[in-house]
């Protein structure tokens, strides 16, 4: 970071004015936002206005002892967007900075991760879900109540509908066959004795009662095979048509739910926020940066806020509340494995690219060229497998020159996600 830790300050308990003495804050560099460190003091203190070259506001009002000649130092360096901390190699009370670094991070992403999780785990909620209505046992009801079973069970209900009317079928035909033969029998019979003909007409009732039968089996089968869903054939039991219905409406379901986990997270482009309506049907997880700012629906947009559709309401993140907005947003990584060679510093390429709102990033060589002046946050992350004992790191490079490795052993790089509930997870 930024430090000032020439002259000294003069503070009065109760009053936010700070008065210091052998120092210049103008021609400094002090900025609005800097923070001040008392020496043996525990809390720091921001700077809200830098008045002239030897006074400044605080943010709040001081609340230790009143004193003169007090030894400090001013720490300004932080990110373009949300204001965080940067610490450098070198500076005063570095793990102090870093702290508070981690302090405001966390303050501002706890949220949106929260958010990233229960999103995540509704997702992974209605996959199972899904795969009960495909896949449940048959008899084993997906949800309470009637008729909540799965594709599954249905299906075989329905191949078993389908069996129990092909049985019936086929005793008709040999229902029919018996009544033929009677008949037949009956007619033979007819010119014997009275006595013969008695015994023809107690066939010819055989015959009448077995054709009735046949006719009683072939609308059964009718029945068995196409009854209307819902309607019993017997008691507890439908119809090969009742059974296919059910199958075909769970494996509906089950589709519908499944193609409902497709687009969690999409980067749909750029929004012009000056038109005053938000993008037509948007899906969980689509977001879009700013390019001209607005209002919309009474809120405020400025050029580089994100906004996102967040299950039921949009969601903003960007400058509107204080900064400049997000210029530019890339993520990439690389998932095959590279060979390092001892003692020297190896560069990474062939990244797979995921997000480049500004096609700035060239993953074949590792290398972003930003096309707008400002500051740019960059972190990294790594895996690394080796020798034991070894030190191995990371190492940031600008412009050819290794940028920002402390003592040059290792690097700590911290990943800090883009803050959207839904991007980079």
């Amino acid at each position: 970071m930024t430090q000032l830790n020439v002259g000294t300050v003069s503070l009065t308990n109760g009053s936010a004015v700070a008065t210091f003495a052998g120092t210049d804050l103008v021609a400094a560099g002090v900025v609005v936002g800097a923070w001040l460190q008392l020496l043996g003091e525990i809390s720091p203190l921001q700077v809200a206005s830098v008045d002239s070259a030897t006074q400044a506001t605080l943010s709040t009002p001081y609340i230790g002892v009143t004193g003169a000649g007090k030894d400090f130092t001013l720490s300004w360096y932080f990110s373009s967007v949300y204001g965080f901390p940067l610490p450098q190699a070198g500076d005063i009370n570095a793990a102090g900075h870093i702290a508070r670094a981690i302090e405001e991070i966390d303050a501002q992403l706890g949220p949106r991760v929260d958010i990233v999780l229960g999103v995540v785990g509704d997702a992974e909620a209605a996959r199972d879900k899904a795969q009960e209505w495909a896949e449940n046992a048959e008899d084993t009801p997906v949800e309470t109540g009637p008729d909540q079973f799965s594709a599954k069970h249905h299906a075989l209900k329905a191949e078993a509908s389908a069996d129990t009317a092909e049985g019936h079928k086929d005793a008709a035909g040999g229902s029919a066959t018996v009544a033929g033969d009677a008949a037949q029998s009956a007619s033979d019979d007819a010119d014997q004795t009275a006595l013969d003909r008695i015994a023809s007409a107690a066939s010819a009732g055989t015959a009448s009662d077995a054709a009735t039968a046949a006719q009683t089996a072939r609308d059964k089968s009718q029945q068995w095979a196409d009854e209307a869903e819902d309607i019993e054939v017997e008691s507890g039991k439908f119809s090969s048509l009742h059974h296919a219905a059910k199958a075909a409406a769970s494996a509906s379901s089950a589709a519908a739910l499944v193609a409902g986990l497709g687009n969690v997270v999409e980067f749909r482009g750029e929004l012009d926020a000056s038109a005053g309506n938000y993008p037509a049907s948007p899906d969980t997880g689509d977001m879009w940066r700013v390019t001209v700012a607005g209002t919309i629906s009474g809120t405020d947009y400025a050029v580089g806020d994100v906004i996102f559709w967040d299950v039921d309401s949009w969601e903003k993140l960007g400058a509107s509340g204080g900064g400049s907005g997000v210029s530019s947003v890339v993520f990439a990584e690389r998932s095959a494995s590279l060979t390092l060679t001892a003692n020297v510093w190896t560069k990474v390429t062939g990244y797979t690219e995921h997000l480049d709102t500004e096609s700035i990033f060239d993953p074949s060589t590792g290398r972003a060229t930003p096309t707008e002046a400002g500051w740019y946050f960059v972190f990294a992350g790594g895996g690394i497998r080796g020798t034991a004992n070894a030190f191995t790191g990371f190492a940031i490079y600008k412009n050819g020159a290794q940028y920002g490795s402390p003592d040059g052993d290792y690097l700590p790089l911290t990943a800090i996600l883009y803050p959207s509930p839904h991007s980079l997870v």
